[in-house]
Protein backbone atom coordinates (compact mmCIF):
# COMPACT_ATOMS: atom_id res chain seq x y z
CA UNK A 1 0.00 0.00 0.00
CA UNK A 2 1.62 3.56 -1.04
CA UNK A 3 1.43 5.97 1.57
CA UNK A 4 -0.15 4.65 4.37
CA UNK A 5 -2.08 7.09 6.85
CA UNK A 6 1.11 10.28 6.62
CA UNK A 7 -2.08 12.37 6.19
CA UNK A 8 -4.87 10.73 8.33
CA UNK A 9 -7.19 13.71 8.18
CA UNK A 10 -7.41 13.25 4.19
CA UNK A 11 -5.36 10.60 2.61
CA UNK A 12 -6.03 8.39 -0.31
CA UNK A 13 -3.86 4.52 0.45
CA UNK A 14 -3.60 2.87 -3.12
CA UNK A 15 -2.03 -0.17 -4.81
CA UNK A 16 -1.28 -0.82 -8.47
CA UNK A 17 -1.61 -4.36 -9.96
CA UNK A 18 1.18 -5.76 -11.54
CA UNK A 19 1.09 -4.47 -15.31
CA UNK A 20 1.67 -8.03 -16.71
CA UNK A 21 -1.81 -8.99 -14.86
CA UNK A 22 -3.47 -5.65 -16.67
CA UNK A 23 -5.64 -7.18 -19.94
CA UNK A 24 -6.85 -3.72 -21.85
CA UNK A 25 -10.04 -2.68 -22.02
CA UNK A 26 -10.01 -3.12 -25.77
CA UNK A 27 -7.77 -3.91 -28.75
CA UNK A 28 -4.62 -2.43 -28.77
CA UNK A 29 -2.24 -1.05 -25.71
CA UNK A 30 -3.18 -0.93 -22.62
CA UNK A 31 -4.07 2.71 -21.54
CA UNK A 32 -2.86 4.90 -19.09
CA UNK A 33 -6.26 4.45 -17.19
CA UNK A 34 -6.24 0.69 -17.08
CA UNK A 35 -2.82 0.73 -15.93
CA UNK A 36 -4.12 2.13 -12.86
CA UNK A 37 -5.84 -0.78 -11.85
CA UNK A 38 -5.36 -1.37 -8.08
CA UNK A 39 -7.25 -0.93 -4.79
CA UNK A 40 -7.65 2.35 -2.97
CA UNK A 41 -9.77 4.41 -0.11
CA UNK A 42 -10.25 7.26 1.39
CA UNK A 43 -9.27 8.40 4.96
CA UNK A 44 -10.66 11.08 6.50
CA UNK A 45 -9.74 12.05 10.48
CA UNK A 46 -8.64 8.68 10.73
CA UNK A 47 -11.65 6.90 9.19
CA UNK A 48 -11.28 4.70 6.09
CA UNK A 49 -14.57 5.31 4.50
CA UNK A 50 -14.01 3.14 1.29
CA UNK A 51 -13.56 -0.17 3.17
CA UNK A 52 -15.82 -2.69 3.84
CA UNK A 53 -17.59 -2.82 7.32
CA UNK A 54 -16.23 -6.13 8.65
CA UNK A 55 -14.07 -6.57 5.24
CA UNK A 56 -11.13 -8.76 4.90
CA UNK A 57 -9.44 -6.79 2.79
CA UNK A 58 -9.17 -2.79 2.81
CA UNK A 59 -10.34 -0.17 0.13
CA UNK A 60 -12.19 -0.73 -3.01
CA UNK A 61 -11.19 -2.61 -5.92
CA UNK A 62 -11.00 0.10 -8.82
CA UNK A 63 -8.55 2.33 -11.02
CA UNK A 64 -6.58 4.95 -8.78
CA UNK A 65 -6.79 7.13 -11.43
CA UNK A 66 -10.81 7.50 -11.16
CA UNK A 67 -10.62 9.37 -7.49
CA UNK A 68 -7.30 11.62 -8.66
CA UNK A 69 -9.56 12.51 -11.85
CA UNK A 70 -12.58 13.06 -10.00
CA UNK A 71 -10.27 14.78 -7.46
CA UNK A 72 -8.70 17.00 -10.28
CA UNK A 73 -12.56 17.81 -11.09
CA UNK A 74 -13.81 18.79 -7.56
CA UNK A 75 -10.92 21.11 -6.34
CA UNK A 76 -11.50 24.20 -8.46
CA UNK A 77 -15.11 24.67 -6.64
CA UNK A 78 -13.88 23.10 -3.43
CA UNK A 79 -11.16 25.64 -2.83
CA UNK A 80 -13.53 28.54 -3.32
CA UNK A 81 -14.07 30.28 -0.16
CA UNK A 82 -17.93 30.75 0.39
CA UNK A 83 -19.07 33.93 1.30
CA UNK A 84 -20.27 34.80 4.96
CA UNK A 85 -24.02 34.43 4.42
CA UNK A 86 -23.94 31.00 2.91
CA UNK A 87 -21.84 29.78 6.10
CA UNK A 88 -25.05 29.84 8.02
CA UNK A 89 -25.91 26.50 6.38
CA UNK A 90 -23.10 25.19 8.08
CA UNK A 91 -23.00 23.02 9.54
CA UNK A 92 -24.80 21.08 6.62
CA UNK A 93 -28.23 19.64 8.29
CA UNK A 94 -28.65 16.67 5.96
CA UNK A 95 -32.63 16.48 6.55
CA UNK A 96 -32.80 20.13 5.97
CA UNK A 97 -31.25 19.56 2.43
CA UNK A 98 -33.43 16.92 1.64
CA UNK A 99 -36.52 18.94 2.03
CA UNK A 100 -34.94 21.84 0.13
CA UNK A 101 -34.36 19.40 -3.19
CA UNK A 102 -38.46 18.89 -2.66
CA UNK A 103 -38.77 22.71 -3.29
CA UNK A 104 -39.33 24.83 -6.79
CA UNK A 105 -36.27 23.36 -8.82
CA UNK A 106 -35.69 27.23 -10.10
CA UNK A 107 -35.12 28.56 -6.47
CA UNK A 108 -33.13 25.28 -5.46
CA UNK A 109 -30.58 25.78 -8.58
CA UNK A 110 -30.44 29.25 -7.57
CA UNK A 111 -29.82 28.53 -4.30
CA UNK A 112 -27.82 25.24 -3.75
CA UNK A 113 -26.07 25.17 -6.87
CA UNK A 114 -22.57 26.29 -5.24
CA UNK A 115 -23.32 23.05 -2.83
CA UNK A 116 -23.83 20.45 -5.96
CA UNK A 117 -19.77 21.61 -7.05
CA UNK A 118 -18.77 20.72 -4.10
CA UNK A 119 -19.47 16.77 -4.00
CA UNK A 120 -16.59 14.65 -4.94
CA UNK A 121 -18.16 12.20 -7.07
CA UNK A 122 -18.75 8.35 -5.69
CA UNK A 123 -21.30 7.19 -7.93
CA UNK A 124 -19.65 4.56 -9.34
CA UNK A 125 -19.34 2.94 -5.73
CA UNK A 126 -22.67 0.87 -4.69
CA UNK A 127 -24.18 3.08 -1.99
CA UNK A 128 -20.70 5.26 -0.82
CA UNK A 129 -20.62 8.03 1.05
CA UNK A 130 -21.28 11.20 -0.50
CA UNK A 131 -18.26 13.62 0.34
CA UNK A 132 -18.33 17.53 0.30
CA UNK A 133 -15.88 20.49 0.81
CA UNK A 134 -16.50 24.13 1.96
CA UNK A 135 -13.76 25.90 2.63
CA UNK A 136 -14.26 28.91 5.22
CA UNK A 137 -11.56 31.09 5.41
CA UNK A 138 -8.40 28.93 5.91
CA UNK A 139 -10.52 26.26 7.14
CA UNK A 140 -11.63 23.38 5.26
CA UNK A 141 -14.37 20.91 6.27
CA UNK A 142 -15.23 18.14 4.52
CA UNK A 143 -18.34 16.15 5.51
CA UNK A 144 -19.93 12.99 4.58
CA UNK A 145 -23.01 10.95 5.00
CA UNK A 146 -24.29 8.02 2.68
CA UNK A 147 -28.09 9.48 1.48
CA UNK A 148 -28.80 5.84 -0.44
CA UNK A 149 -27.43 3.26 1.56
CA UNK A 150 -27.29 -0.33 0.13
CA UNK A 151 -28.28 -3.65 1.07
CA UNK A 152 -25.71 -5.67 0.64
CA UNK A 153 -22.39 -3.42 1.26
CA UNK A 154 -21.95 -1.34 4.49
CA UNK A 155 -19.15 1.02 4.55
CA UNK A 156 -16.88 1.65 7.41
CA UNK A 157 -17.75 5.18 8.18
CA UNK A 158 -20.99 6.32 6.96
CA UNK A 159 -21.29 9.70 8.49
CA UNK A 160 -18.52 12.15 10.11
CA UNK A 161 -16.85 15.64 9.65
CA UNK A 162 -13.87 16.74 10.60
CA UNK A 163 -12.12 20.42 10.24
CA UNK A 164 -8.68 20.97 8.22
CA UNK A 165 -6.44 23.52 7.76
CA UNK A 166 -6.08 24.51 3.67
CA UNK A 167 -2.66 24.30 3.48
CA UNK A 168 -2.32 20.82 5.31
CA UNK A 169 -5.28 19.90 2.83
CA UNK A 170 -3.34 20.94 0.18
CA UNK A 171 -0.44 19.58 0.86
CA UNK A 172 -1.74 16.12 1.51
CA UNK A 173 -3.18 16.35 -1.87
CA UNK A 174 0.16 17.01 -3.35
CA UNK A 175 1.56 14.43 -1.87
CA UNK A 176 -0.84 11.68 -3.22
CA UNK A 177 -0.16 13.10 -6.42
CA UNK A 178 3.43 12.71 -6.16
CA UNK A 179 3.01 9.34 -4.95
CA UNK A 180 0.58 8.19 -7.46
CA UNK A 181 2.41 9.85 -10.32
CA UNK A 182 5.89 7.76 -9.37
CA UNK A 183 4.09 4.64 -9.33
CA UNK A 184 2.16 5.78 -12.41
CA UNK A 185 5.69 6.11 -14.45
CA UNK A 186 6.75 2.86 -12.82
CA UNK A 187 3.96 1.37 -14.42
CA UNK A 188 4.19 3.19 -17.54
CA UNK A 189 7.90 1.63 -17.85
CA UNK A 190 6.88 -1.70 -17.57
CA UNK A 191 4.18 -1.55 -20.01
CA UNK A 192 7.12 -0.29 -22.32
CA UNK A 193 9.62 -2.53 -21.50
CA UNK A 194 7.43 -5.26 -22.32
CA UNK A 195 7.41 -4.28 -25.71
CA UNK A 196 4.20 -5.58 -27.10
CA UNK A 197 2.60 -3.00 -28.61
CA UNK A 198 3.63 -0.59 -31.27
CA UNK A 199 5.95 2.22 -31.11
CA UNK A 200 3.51 4.79 -31.93
CA UNK A 201 1.26 3.78 -29.23
CA UNK A 202 3.82 3.13 -26.44
CA UNK A 203 4.80 6.90 -27.53
CA UNK A 204 0.98 7.97 -26.96
CA UNK A 205 1.22 6.29 -23.21
CA UNK A 206 4.41 8.02 -22.43
CA UNK A 207 3.04 11.44 -23.47
CA UNK A 208 -0.26 10.85 -21.11
CA UNK A 209 1.98 10.07 -18.75
CA UNK A 210 3.55 13.51 -19.00
CA UNK A 211 0.60 15.27 -19.28
CA UNK A 212 -0.68 14.03 -16.17
CA UNK A 213 2.14 14.93 -14.09
CA UNK A 214 1.24 18.09 -14.13
CA UNK A 215 -2.54 17.99 -14.03
CA UNK A 216 -2.87 18.27 -9.85
CA UNK A 217 -0.99 21.83 -9.37
CA UNK A 218 -2.77 23.07 -12.41
CA UNK A 219 -6.47 21.82 -10.28
CA UNK A 220 -4.69 23.39 -7.57
CA UNK A 221 -4.85 27.03 -9.33
CA UNK A 222 -7.73 27.09 -11.35
CA UNK A 223 -10.61 28.84 -10.77
CA UNK A 224 -13.82 27.61 -12.18
CA UNK A 225 -15.92 30.80 -13.20
CA UNK A 226 -19.08 31.14 -10.69
CA UNK A 227 -22.32 29.26 -11.90
CA UNK A 228 -24.11 32.89 -10.91
CA UNK A 229 -23.16 36.09 -8.85
CA UNK A 230 -22.85 35.27 -5.22
CA UNK A 231 -25.46 37.79 -4.36
CA UNK A 232 -28.00 36.57 -6.46
CA UNK A 233 -27.51 33.48 -5.00
CA UNK A 234 -27.52 34.63 -1.52
CA UNK A 235 -30.73 36.12 -2.00
CA UNK A 236 -31.82 33.03 -3.25
CA UNK A 237 -31.07 30.98 -0.48
CA UNK A 238 -32.65 33.05 1.49
CA UNK A 239 -35.63 32.86 -0.01
CA UNK A 240 -35.21 29.08 0.37
CA UNK A 241 -34.97 29.41 3.51
CA UNK A 242 -37.98 30.67 4.43
CA UNK A 243 -39.99 28.77 2.55
CA UNK A 244 -38.14 25.23 3.73
CA UNK A 245 -37.66 26.06 7.52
Amino acid sequence: MNGGLESSFFWVPFELTHPTEIAPWGPGVVSWFELSDGRYDLVLGGQPLLTELGADSWGVGYNVARIWEDQLSWLPSVLEPLPPELRLVLPLNVDWLQRAFEADLELREQALWWHQERYLDSGHLVGAPLISGYRVHDTMRLVWHTPHPSESIRWNSPVGDIFVNVADFKAALVKFDALFMAAMENQVAAQIARGQSSAAELKQLEQQQVFRAGCMAAALTRHRPLARPWSETIQAFQRLKSQVP
